[in-house]
């Protein structure tokens, strides 16, 4: 945000991948992720990953895969969050 504050809006498992809307438009999109848990976190330079997209009809089937059921997941929350009072939002 302009103001230097910050809110998180996703969580991403081990089946995931961070950064994967930059696979689908602008590469300088502003965002930040980071590890809350113990654990491990594999990192890929866009542009090896970007070769890694197109030139891999699996790769790009798997991301694009993982990029709906977030974007599903993410309107989810954001329904809810309109919907429920902060007692039923806990309870997802």
């Amino acid at each position: 945000m302009t103001n230097g504050e910050s809110a998180e809006v996703g969580f991403i498992g081990h089946e995931g991948i961070v950064g994967s809307l930059h696979l689908l438009g602008n590469p300088q999109m502003a965002t930040r992720c980071m590890i809350q848990l113990a654990g491990k976190g594999l990192r890929i330079s866009l542009t090896v990953l970007q070769k890694a997209f197109y030139d891999s009809e699996e790769i790009r089937s798997g991301i694009l895969l993982f990029v709906q059921c977030h974007a599903a997941m993410t309107a989810q929350i954001a329904g809810c969050n309109r919907m429920h009072d902060a007692e039923q939002r806990l309870a997802r």
